[in-house]
């Protein structure tokens, strides 16, 4: 079994009129193009929800967030409906001094043709520690004996440790990924490094960073390769962020 998977930050996707409905509509083509198994976007604003469902629909894919509230951004996990989903989940943490979203989680378990189970997730996270990422392993250690994939931004970067203030949000952080859950991080460097998925576009040159990762546990049956892809021009600005792809083909034995 290969499964292809997409994690994108979409700035604030909308459909709240005119142009950023033109904008939905080519974001949703670079973050669906080759239909892969498995979307999961974050920063979705809630006037993107609907026309999120309808694309769902339109391409055959299970649409998992939470529901419409006060606050503004959403993430979202959209799985194909090749995949038997058994149950899901969206973690959230609110940031105490003005209420706004600190991180967030969704997340799916799945049965595949052969009976196999696995989660995924998608993630977002815009606090000093993402307290969801304890409540993605609880769900996976109770719905797929542990094996998941996470992807998300999680404003993160090794390349932080010389940042002043920011420090805790570097190599400390992915030591701590690995030493509490397990998680072993897919690198897109041809090295096994980070490469920078923000920013990219017109601000490309200020201090570029790689927030946005991808994790893995227990695919011992699995290799899995990551790449990033930069939104493509267009007449409205798609994000500031790359989206991160990651293949998972049969491990050789």
């Amino acid at each position: 079994m290969c499964m292809d998977l997409h994690f994108w930050n979409t700035d604030r996707l909308s459909a709240a009129d005119a142009q950023a409905r033109r904008r939905f509509v080519l974001s949703m083509g670079f973050s669906a193009f080759d239909h892969p198994d498995v979307i999961g976007l974050s920063e979705v604003s809630k006037t993107a929800l609907k026309h999120l469902g309808r694309f769902a629909d339109d391409h055959t894919y299970r649409l998992i967030h939470r529901g419409r509230d006060e606050l503004r951004s959403h993430v979202v996990l959209m799985i194909s409906d090749s995949y038997s989903v058994c149950a899901w989940n969206v973690f959230t943490s609110i940031a105490n001094a003005d209420g706004t979203l600190a991180s967030e989680a969704a997340v799916a378990a799945v049965e595949d043709s052969s009976g196999s189970l696995l989660t995924f997730a998608a993630v977002y996270n815009y606090a000093p520690w993402p307290q969801v990422l304890a409540d993605v392993q609880d769900f996976a250690d109770q719905h797929s004996e542990g094996r998941l994939i996470v992807g998300g931004d999680f404003n993160m970067a090794r390349t932080l440790d010389d940042k002043k203030g920011l420090q805790h949000l570097g190599t400390v952080a992915f030591a701590r990924i690995g030493r509490d859950f397990g998680w072993s991080e897919v690198l897109p460097g041809p090295t096994g490094t980070e490469v920078p998925t923000w920013p990219v576009g017109p601000s490309a040159g200020n201090s570029p960073r790689q927030l946005d990762h991808v994790f893995v546990k227990g695919l011992v049956e699995f290799d899995a390769e990551c790449s990033v892809l930069v939104p493509p021009k267009a007449d409205v600005r798609l994000s500031d962020h790359a989206l991160l792809r990651t293949r998972l083909g049969p491990r050789a034995s």
